[in-house]
């Protein structure tokens, strides 16, 4: 894996280089500056970019797009600290950053673990190893009078700025629930449940397990586990697959949903790198419920989504600008 890191910050660098040679990848480049960046990564494709979130006194946004804009790589965004950063780092995801980290240091074992973790995961996903969920037998339970309909978006890199301009255009009021699997760290999960507050008008709250599905509220899975429903119909988190580097993952909420959610279902895929959710939402299409996938003009990144529409999961392919109109017309029709 071809691996590169921006920073101001030598030491930082570093302690990075270590970290990653360690994981048995070497540093092919690594520079300092915006000035810089674009030409590196024309000169040597990284597989892997480290960036800082606030380089040369600048949000690193715009240069993300940028260079989404002239090679396809896994971006992470190194952030000195969570407080007052989450709108810059979720400027950063919706650019086409896939993730953000702490800033590492060497008397914080735990950043280092989380940051190898992290890039071993990274390693998987983009050699094909990642290994997929286990599923069994669903077979869905008669409607319940207390449930809802529930609409299930899966999304990944570009998802802030994708989910805003989706949830956006729904009322405050929908008698319906909305949950959300986004790749996220645990640690930016409250803070993009209280951005996203600040920019749609539904409310917005993380799941918390042993509560059930609520109309007029958009759940965010929460912890670094799996987001599912148990079998009766409450949130819960679970480790297991262990071994699945998507975390919290699409495919897994997808299955539990399947098994344990009896009125209607709306599931979309929205823009990510990989794959999750394009088995979860195979087995949901089979079940002749509805499915939605992103295209790839309006997509950051299309694997996802090009992931399930390969796969023959999806009944309508949407510009990211229908698909507010999709979950209404749901809505309305009641299927």
């Amino acid at each position: 894996m071809n691996v590169a890191i921006v920073h101001q910050d030598k030491n930082i660098v570093a302690l990075l280089e270590f970290i990653l040679a360690d994981c048995g990848y070497q540093v092919a480049w690594h520079c300092d500056n915006t000035a810089q960046v674009l030409q590196q990564c024309r000169l040597n494709h990284p597989d892997l970019l480290l960036i800082q979130n606030q380089l040369d006194g600048k949000n690193c946004s715009q240069l993300i797009k940028q260079i989404m804009q002239q090679v396809t790589t896994t971006v992470i965004v190194i952030t000195e600290s969570i407080d007052n950063n989450h709108a810059s780092i979720f400027e950063a995801m919706s650019a086409g950053a896939l993730d953000a980290i702490i800033e590492p240091h060497s008397d914080n074992t735990q950043l280092i673990y989380e940051l190898r973790k992290k890039i071993q995961n990274i390693y998987s996903l983009q050699t094909g190893l990642a290994a997929k969920p286990t599923t069994t037998e669903k077979i869905r339970k008669n409607k319940p009078r207390n449930q809802i309909p529930l609409i299930a978006i899966g999304v990944s890199t570009g998802g802030p700025d994708a989910l805003v301009k989706v949830l956006s255009s729904l009322p405050a009021t929908l008698p319906a629930s909305i949950v959300i699997i986004q790749h996220l760290d645990v640690q930016f999960s409250q803070g993009m449940a209280k951005w996203l507050n600040k920019e749609i008008k539904m409310n917005v709250k993380l799941a918390e397990a042993g509560e059930t599905p609520e109309a007029n509220t958009v759940y965010l899975a929460a912890t670094n586990d799996h987001l599912i429903l148990n079998s009766d119909s409450y949130f819960e988190y679970t480790v297991n697959p262990q071994a699945y580097p998507y975390r919290p993952s699409v495919d897994v909420f997808f299955e539990s949903i399947l098994k344990y959610w009896s009125n209607n279902i709306l599931a979309i895929l929205l823009t990510g790198m990989g794959r999750d959710g394009a088995d979860g939402l195979l087995s949901l299409h089979r079940q002749g419920i509805k499915t939605i996938a992103q295209d790839e003009s309006s997509c950051a990144v299309f694997g996802m989504p090009k992931a399930a529409i390969e796969n023959k999961a999806v009944e309508e392919i949407c510009p990211l600008g229908d698909i507010s109109n999709k979950i209404l017309e749901f809505i309305e029709k009641g299927f």
